[in-house]
């Protein structure tokens, strides 16, 4: 992967539903380090909305995420991304996570968190 030290590092979370864990990593990597990442996210299949669990999540973490919606991949493919991760195996399988991008599979949550 290659960075300008002039330029923030392009960063992808996709996931199949984009509805609770890809938001809570974009919301979360965008408050830490705001200007050093260009962070968005998406899922596969994106839900009809945000889950209100993962907007109270971030809430209280002082990040407001109402209003927000789910995207799908296509409405940010082709940007040009540094790094794509993929936060579900559902996503990965798709085959879509690694347009123009290098790919890094982190854990999913396990089934029936609650974040589904």
């Amino acid at each position: 992967m290659t960075t300008h030290p002039d330029k923030p590092l392009r960063v992808l979370f996709l996931c199949t539903a984009n509805s609770a864990q890809s938001q809570i990593a974009q919301a979360m990597l965008a408050k830490k380090a705001p200007g050093r990442f260009d962070v968005e996210s998406a899922g596969t299949r994106p839900a009809a909305r945000i889950n209100p669990l993962a907007v109270r999540i971030l809430g209280e973490l002082d990040i407001d995420w109402t209003g927000r919606t789910p995207k799908g991949i296509d409405a940010v493919a082709n940007r040009g991304w540094d790094l794509i991760i993929t936060v579900c195996d559902q996503a990965k399988e798709t085959g879509r996570e690694g347009e123009k991008g290098e790919t890094a599979t982190v854990a999913a949550l396990p089934r029936g968190d609650g974040l589904r």
